[in-house]
Protein backbone atom coordinates (compact mmCIF):
# COMPACT_ATOMS: atom_id res chain seq x y z
CA UNK A 1 0.00 0.00 0.00
CA UNK A 2 1.02 3.79 -0.31
CA UNK A 3 2.49 5.00 2.87
CA UNK A 4 0.31 8.79 2.33
CA UNK A 5 -3.10 8.54 3.17
CA UNK A 6 -5.24 5.52 4.09
CA UNK A 7 -5.86 3.71 7.39
CA UNK A 8 -9.80 3.23 8.00
CA UNK A 9 -12.08 3.58 11.36
CA UNK A 10 -15.62 3.29 11.70
CA UNK A 11 -16.38 5.65 14.33
CA UNK A 12 -19.93 5.46 16.37
CA UNK A 13 -21.08 5.85 19.80
CA UNK A 14 -20.58 3.99 22.72
CA UNK A 15 -23.96 2.70 23.47
CA UNK A 16 -23.76 1.19 19.71
CA UNK A 17 -22.90 -2.61 20.52
CA UNK A 18 -20.55 -3.08 17.34
CA UNK A 19 -18.52 -6.15 16.38
CA UNK A 20 -16.03 -6.13 14.08
CA UNK A 21 -16.03 -8.82 11.49
CA UNK A 22 -13.74 -10.79 9.68
CA UNK A 23 -12.84 -10.62 6.45
CA UNK A 24 -12.56 -14.19 4.99
CA UNK A 25 -10.01 -12.15 2.18
CA UNK A 26 -7.04 -10.25 2.60
CA UNK A 27 -7.40 -7.67 -0.08
CA UNK A 28 -3.85 -6.21 -1.54
CA UNK A 29 -5.05 -3.35 -3.35
CA UNK A 30 -7.76 -1.41 -1.19
CA UNK A 31 -8.19 -1.83 2.75
CA UNK A 32 -11.13 -2.85 4.56
CA UNK A 33 -12.85 -2.99 7.45
CA UNK A 34 -16.39 -4.58 8.36
CA UNK A 35 -18.52 -4.56 11.17
CA UNK A 36 -22.22 -5.00 13.02
CA UNK A 37 -24.09 -3.21 14.20
CA UNK A 38 -27.29 -4.64 16.15
CA UNK A 39 -30.46 -2.75 16.40
CA UNK A 40 -34.35 -3.34 17.20
CA UNK A 41 -34.76 -3.04 13.57
CA UNK A 42 -31.85 -5.93 12.85
CA UNK A 43 -28.42 -5.99 12.36
CA UNK A 44 -26.45 -3.53 9.61
CA UNK A 45 -23.37 -4.51 8.51
CA UNK A 46 -20.73 -1.41 7.51
CA UNK A 47 -18.05 -1.78 5.05
CA UNK A 48 -15.31 1.15 4.80
CA UNK A 49 -12.85 0.69 2.06
CA UNK A 50 -10.27 2.76 0.74
CA UNK A 51 -8.23 2.00 -2.16
CA UNK A 52 -4.96 4.44 -2.86
CA UNK A 53 -5.34 6.76 -5.83
CA UNK A 54 -1.55 6.70 -6.32
CA UNK A 55 -1.95 4.06 -9.00
CA UNK A 56 -5.02 3.27 -11.61
CA UNK A 57 -7.37 0.28 -10.35
CA UNK A 58 -6.13 -2.38 -11.62
CA UNK A 59 -7.85 -6.03 -12.92
CA UNK A 60 -6.46 -7.32 -9.38
CA UNK A 61 -8.57 -4.71 -7.62
CA UNK A 62 -11.62 -5.28 -9.53
CA UNK A 63 -11.86 -8.83 -8.55
CA UNK A 64 -10.47 -7.94 -5.07
CA UNK A 65 -13.68 -6.51 -4.67
CA UNK A 66 -15.89 -8.68 -6.26
CA UNK A 67 -14.44 -11.34 -3.61
CA UNK A 68 -15.07 -9.20 -1.13
CA UNK A 69 -18.84 -8.02 -1.56
CA UNK A 70 -19.04 -12.17 -2.23
CA UNK A 71 -18.59 -12.97 2.18
CA UNK A 72 -21.41 -10.15 2.24
CA UNK A 73 -24.08 -10.84 -0.32
CA UNK A 74 -25.99 -13.36 1.46
CA UNK A 75 -26.28 -11.30 4.73
CA UNK A 76 -29.86 -10.53 5.92
CA UNK A 77 -28.81 -7.00 6.44
CA UNK A 78 -28.93 -3.49 5.27
CA UNK A 79 -25.28 -2.86 4.16
CA UNK A 80 -23.44 0.03 3.28
CA UNK A 81 -20.13 -0.34 1.96
CA UNK A 82 -18.68 3.97 2.38
CA UNK A 83 -15.32 4.89 1.83
CA UNK A 84 -13.05 6.29 -0.81
CA UNK A 85 -12.00 4.63 -3.79
CA UNK A 86 -10.20 6.83 -5.62
CA UNK A 87 -12.07 6.38 -8.97
CA UNK A 88 -13.86 9.00 -11.36
CA UNK A 89 -17.66 7.42 -10.94
CA UNK A 90 -18.66 10.53 -12.88
CA UNK A 91 -16.66 9.70 -15.82
CA UNK A 92 -19.18 7.33 -17.77
CA UNK A 93 -16.47 6.52 -20.32
CA UNK A 94 -13.95 5.63 -17.92
CA UNK A 95 -13.59 1.32 -18.45
CA UNK A 96 -13.16 2.09 -14.68
CA UNK A 97 -15.97 3.72 -13.55
CA UNK A 98 -17.86 1.34 -15.85
CA UNK A 99 -16.46 -1.98 -14.48
CA UNK A 100 -16.92 -0.78 -10.79
CA UNK A 101 -20.70 -0.22 -11.98
CA UNK A 102 -21.02 -3.68 -13.60
CA UNK A 103 -19.88 -5.14 -9.78
CA UNK A 104 -22.17 -3.15 -7.74
CA UNK A 105 -24.84 -4.01 -10.57
CA UNK A 106 -23.95 -7.90 -9.94
CA UNK A 107 -24.61 -7.71 -6.62
CA UNK A 108 -27.53 -5.45 -6.39
CA UNK A 109 -25.79 -2.51 -5.16
CA UNK A 110 -26.04 1.26 -5.81
CA UNK A 111 -23.86 3.86 -5.58
CA UNK A 112 -25.53 7.10 -4.50
CA UNK A 113 -23.24 9.72 -4.73
CA UNK A 114 -23.34 11.74 -7.22
CA UNK A 115 -21.62 15.31 -7.26
CA UNK A 116 -17.98 15.96 -6.56
CA UNK A 117 -16.25 15.14 -3.16
CA UNK A 118 -12.79 16.24 -3.57
CA UNK A 119 -11.23 19.16 -3.83
CA UNK A 120 -10.47 19.08 -7.49
CA UNK A 121 -13.81 17.72 -8.58
CA UNK A 122 -14.55 14.16 -9.11
CA UNK A 123 -17.06 11.66 -7.64
CA UNK A 124 -14.26 9.37 -5.54
CA UNK A 125 -16.34 8.79 -2.33
CA UNK A 126 -18.83 6.21 -2.02
CA UNK A 127 -21.66 5.65 0.05
CA UNK A 128 -23.43 2.07 -1.39
CA UNK A 129 -26.09 0.05 -0.55
CA UNK A 130 -28.47 -2.68 -1.50
CA UNK A 131 -30.41 -1.41 -4.89
CA UNK A 132 -33.81 -1.69 -2.66
CA UNK A 133 -32.39 0.58 -0.42
CA UNK A 134 -33.50 4.30 -0.52
CA UNK A 135 -31.46 7.38 1.11
CA UNK A 136 -32.23 10.48 2.23
CA UNK A 137 -30.82 13.32 3.01
CA UNK A 138 -27.29 12.65 1.48
CA UNK A 139 -25.40 15.50 1.65
CA UNK A 140 -21.57 16.33 1.03
CA UNK A 141 -19.81 18.78 2.51
CA UNK A 142 -17.54 21.04 0.98
CA UNK A 143 -13.91 19.71 1.71
CA UNK A 144 -11.92 21.56 4.79
CA UNK A 145 -9.35 19.81 6.67
CA UNK A 146 -8.76 17.41 4.28
CA UNK A 147 -9.07 17.49 0.01
CA UNK A 148 -12.24 15.63 0.59
CA UNK A 149 -15.68 16.81 1.54
CA UNK A 150 -17.67 14.80 4.28
CA UNK A 151 -20.42 12.86 3.01
CA UNK A 152 -23.63 12.08 4.73
CA UNK A 153 -26.83 10.16 4.71
CA UNK A 154 -30.17 8.94 6.43
CA UNK A 155 -30.43 5.04 5.37
CA UNK A 156 -33.46 2.89 6.40
CA UNK A 157 -33.73 0.06 8.32
CA UNK A 158 -34.17 -2.99 6.82
CA UNK A 159 -37.14 -4.64 9.03
CA UNK A 160 -39.50 -2.85 10.40
CA UNK A 161 -39.61 -2.25 14.40
CA UNK A 162 -40.84 -5.43 16.09
CA UNK A 163 -44.58 -4.95 17.27
CA UNK A 164 -45.10 -4.75 20.85
CA UNK A 165 -48.01 -5.79 22.39
CA UNK A 166 -49.35 -5.24 25.97
CA UNK A 167 -52.33 -8.30 27.31
CA UNK A 168 -53.96 -8.54 30.37
CA UNK A 169 -53.32 -11.91 32.17
CA UNK A 170 -55.60 -13.48 35.36
CA UNK A 171 -53.52 -15.43 37.55
CA UNK A 172 -54.85 -18.70 37.08
CA UNK A 173 -53.03 -20.31 39.74
CA UNK A 174 -54.71 -18.24 42.74
CA UNK A 175 -58.02 -19.12 41.15
CA UNK A 176 -60.63 -20.70 43.78
CA UNK A 177 -61.94 -22.93 41.52
CA UNK A 178 -64.91 -24.67 44.01
CA UNK A 179 -66.06 -20.86 44.57
CA UNK A 180 -66.24 -20.55 40.35
CA UNK A 181 -67.94 -23.84 40.23
CA UNK A 182 -70.36 -22.76 42.57
CA UNK A 183 -70.68 -18.89 41.18
CA UNK A 184 -71.46 -20.87 37.70
CA UNK A 185 -74.50 -22.79 39.56
CA UNK A 186 -75.75 -20.16 40.35
CA UNK A 187 -76.28 -17.83 37.61
CA UNK A 188 -79.63 -18.36 35.83
CA UNK A 189 -80.52 -20.40 32.62
CA UNK A 190 -81.04 -18.28 29.49
CA UNK A 191 -83.44 -19.93 27.03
Amino acid sequence: MDSRGGGLVIFCRNSLRIKKINLSSSPTTFEALAASVPTLRGPLTVLAVYRPGSSPPSQTFFDEFATFLEQFVLYNTQIVIAGDLNLHLEDLSSPAANDFRAIAEQFGLTQHVAEPTHRSGGWLDVVITRDDCVLTDLQISPPTISDHGLVTATIPFLHDAPSTIIKQVRGWRDLDREAFKTALMEVPAVC
